[in-house]
């Protein structure tokens, strides 16, 4: 989990936007 998130900081802010919208918008339609 700590290598994803050292990994995240590389990403760009609109990826990080995409990729997290990825993983709420599942739990948020539950």
């Amino acid at each position: 989990a700590i290598g994803m998130l050292i990994g995240m900081e590389d990403v760009s802010p609109e990826k990080q936007s995409e990729y997290l919208s990825l993983l709420l918008i599942p739990l948020c339609q539950q």
